[in-house]
């Protein structure tokens, strides 16, 4: 094990032993019993569940590090009393939560996503991952559920593609066949384990939705505020930009509560420190580079300092929308 400590009472584990291995193409490690399939085609959801003619594809998880013991850009943030990363498998959530006797597990994807034989994977739409635009939480986890219970049937082989897209890819893009044993919503997996679960559905690259921060809000007045020792775990995809904006936003209302809310820049800055250097102060200049990601890391980024003032000033148990009326 190999362990390094940084300010803020973060626990960063770099790298532990190998849970298993991902092996060849068309091989999935599960529970250790293999499932290989000799072909497939990759898996396409039908239109009903889009949100545009952009092509969907179902894609695995973080495959790079799936057969780790921990998820990707896992940390432990001691004095929030936050658990942070990308998104996990089965596996690497129970042994990330060891030792952690009540957890509420915070997603935050607003993208559908479940698991196939405890391996995460999820659709995703290109070229801007928008695949659920417009659409309520309600409407995405119905149909989320719909499509992990009853489109993604035990025994069906389906094609996932190995690693996360950026472009629209060509047929030959690696693609894992995969012959379902089982297919479940994050939600059915904290049930059988006995989590609370709670979802934000938050989209890739996107300013933070109002009734997404309104959640949040909510969550924390009601599970949070008065329990200052409960402990959550903060996920989206990749553990960077959903995961690293929520925990400031946590951070924000934490100091608050105790009345010593840093300075906003500060507050910035702390958290790129104990999120793997993620930069929630954008790079990429906001006038010249039009790319959907630039556009939209300049949009949480003013939404940021939007929420910073809201708790700076937002009456008793007010929510975002709420203060934004009176502004």
């Amino acid at each position: 094990m190999v362990m390094t400590v940084a300010k803020g009472g973060l626990v960063l584990i770099k790298k532990l032993f190998s849970l298993s291995s991902v092996v060849g193409l068309a091989l999935i490690i599960y529970n250790g019993s293999a499932l290989a399939v000799s072909s497939c085609s990759a898996y396409n959801l039908p239109s009903v569940y889009l949100n545009n003619a952009n092509p969907t594809y179902l894609v695995m998880n973080q495959f790079a590090t799936c057969n780790e013991s921990l998820p990707a850009n896992f940390r432990i943030i001691e004095s929030y009393h936050i658990l942070a990363s990308g998104q996990f498998s089965i596996a690497q959530f129970k042994y990330a939560t060891l030792g952690y006797s009540d957890i509420i597990d915070i997603d935050l994807r607003g993208e559908y996503h479940g698991f196939i034989n405890g391996l995460p994977n999820s659709f995703k739409s290109l070229p801007n991952d928008d695949i659920n635009m417009f659409r309520t939480s309600a409407q995405i986890t119905d149909l989320e559920s719909v499509i992990y219970n009853q489109l993604l049937q035990p025994q069906a082989v389906v094609g996932i593609y190995q690693h996360n897209l950026k472009l629209a890819p060509d047929r030959n893009k690696l693609i894992i066949c995969s012959k379902i044993e089982d297919a479940l919503t994050e939600s059915q997996v904290m049930a059988k384990l006995k989590i609370q679960y709670y979802r934000i559905t938050e989209l890739d690259h996107q300013e933070a939705n109002i009734a997404n921060l309104d959640a949040l809000v909510s969550l924390y007045d009601h599970k949070l505020k008065d329990n200052p020792h409960q402990w959550v775990y903060l996920h989206c995809q990749g553990g960077d930009g959903r995961t690293t904006a929520a925990t400031a936003a946590l951070m924000m209302l934490k100091q608050a509560d105790v009345g010593s809310l840093l300075p906003f820049k500060t507050i910035m800055d702390d958290t790129q420190k104990i999120s793997n250097g993620y930069q929630l102060i954008p790079s990429c200049s906001e006038m010249t580079n039009m790319s959907n990601s630039c556009q939209g890391s300049w949009q949480r980024y003013a939404r940021l300092q939007l929420f910073y003032q809201f708790v700076q000033t937002r009456n008793h148990d007010e929510l975002f929308s709420s203060w934004l009326l009176r502004q």
